[in-house]
């Protein structure tokens, strides 16, 4: 049979409702059939499981920068499978052409914060071409120079509410820019000139990012998981997204 755990995440369970060694490797399939939906417009992953190596295909070279950047346990719990940063460092996953991306795009991944109510630079590309940072008070704030040339940004309505795991993505489509958190559509706007201004050569750092309202942050707290896509993914995929991650985090305790 089929359970659900949560809004439209569906996983396998025996009529005992228990989840056995075949019921993890029907939700592995899973996984697997979800990135490999989206694996043609996928332009940079890293998993973060035990390095911080891109497995994208692209290869992106990445390098760690600065201090307080290891790896660490992952939202299942799993030793080396993510990394911490202790907001003096970050991780460069250099400025390959697949990166530079002036139209559609998608960034996904999962965070864990240290503390609520501090400002961070969650990832970004280059300075000011686009970033993700949260404010103080813990909504997620997209910023970006649009296709014009001028500074625009998108503000979450809903905060990220505590310091366990949680899943965010960002979207742009033209001139329309989606913020998810937990696979949930919180913001969708309209803002500026269509595309980003991007001339190349310009790094994609996770942990760091330089945005035009709040200058340079670092993060602290952990994150996994990240990928870039050159699409805009559709609510339902995002929703998969975070179902695949969520999926396999209740499995690991069971």
């Amino acid at each position: 049979m089929v359970g659900v755990l949560g809004t439209g995440v569906l996983v396998a369970i025996d009529p005992a409702g228990k989840i056995n060694s075949a019921n993890i490797a029907k939700a592995e399939t899973f996984s697997a059939s979800v990135q490999n939906n989206l694996a043609f417009d996928l332009v940079g992953e890293w998993t973060f499981d035990g390095n911080a190596n891109d497995t994208s295909g692209y290869e992106n070279i990445t390098s760690i920068v600065g201090s307080g950047v290891a790896l660490a346990p992952d939202r299942r719990n799993r030793g080396s499978k993510a990394y911490s940063l202790a907001g003096s460092g970050y991780i460069n996953t250099g400025s390959g052409a697949n990166l530079n991306i002036t139209n559609a795009i998608t960034i996904e991944g999962w965070i864990k914060l240290n503390q609520l109510g501090v400002e961070n630079g969650i990832w970004g590309k280059g300075n000011y071409q686009w970033a993700l940072t949260m404010q103080t008070g813990n909504k997620l704030e997209f910023q970006y120079t649009d296709g014009g040339g001028s500074y625009r940004q998108s503000i979450s309505i809903s905060a990220v509410p505590n310091t366990n795991w949680h899943h965010i993505a960002i979207t742009r489509a033209g001139i329309t820019d989606s913020i998810y958190i937990d696979g949930v559509l919180d913001k969708r706007a309209n803002n500026g000139t269509a595309g980003f201004a991007d001339s190349g050569g310009n790094a994609f750092r996770i942990g760091y990012a330089v945005g035009w309202w709040r200058g340079a942050d670092y993060f602290t707290g952990s994150i996994d998981d990240v990928r870039i896509y050159k699409a805009t993914l559709l609510s339902s995929q995002i929703k998969q997204l975070y179902a695949q991650g969520l999926v396999k985090h209740l499995l690991a305790f069971r």
